[in-house]
């Protein structure tokens, strides 16, 4: 099943109601996976329905990243179901095998697209696609996902 992601832009808490009521009423709860940069906004919808799948907040991607960094990921708590972040992000590499490593040791996905800066970059090609191939990634972002999929799957 392809999970859509459901990107939360407001930062109002009222809008929290409004989205459960969309979503449990079109019985989508089991195919999304809600995000938001807004951590307040992530954590109203856990504190509402702790069993649906979450994206990491923008805040919590750089608590990893800095928590790696300092060597202390041992107090690092995560509860996002999946980590999203770029392999690239302003002109700098920050994915590598041993964040990917300390994210799967605490149990969680990791989702990516390609970089992050100016403008965003998804994963379009096979070219692209095969950069990240030795990072034991989860899922990744494409605006185009039938470009990716004949150049995975030739039509014979």
């Amino acid at each position: 099943m392809t999970a859509r992601v459901l990107d939360v832009h407001s930062n109002k808490l009222e809008i929290v109601d409004k989205i459960v009521t969309v979503v449990e009423d079109s019985f989508m709860e089991r195919k999304i996976v809600l995000v938001s940069k807004y951590h307040r906004i992530l954590e109203k919808f856990k504190s509402k329905r702790p069993y649906w799948k979450y994206g990491a907040s923008s805040k919590q991607v750089k608590w990893l990243l800095f928590a790696k960094f300092l060597g202390l990921t041992k107090w690092l708590n995560m509860n996002a179901t999946i980590v999203m972040m770029p392999v690239i992000y302003q002109n700098r590499k920050i994915l590598s095998n041993g964040l990917v490593q300390l994210v799967k040791r605490k149990h969680k996905k990791i989702w990516v697209w390609l970089q992050e800066g100016k403008q965003v970059v998804t994963i379009d090609s096979m070219a692209q696609l095969e950069r990240i191939q030795n990072y034991n990634i989860d899922a990744i972002f494409t605006s185009c996902p039938e470009k990716l999929h004949n150049e995975l799957v030739p039509v014979p």
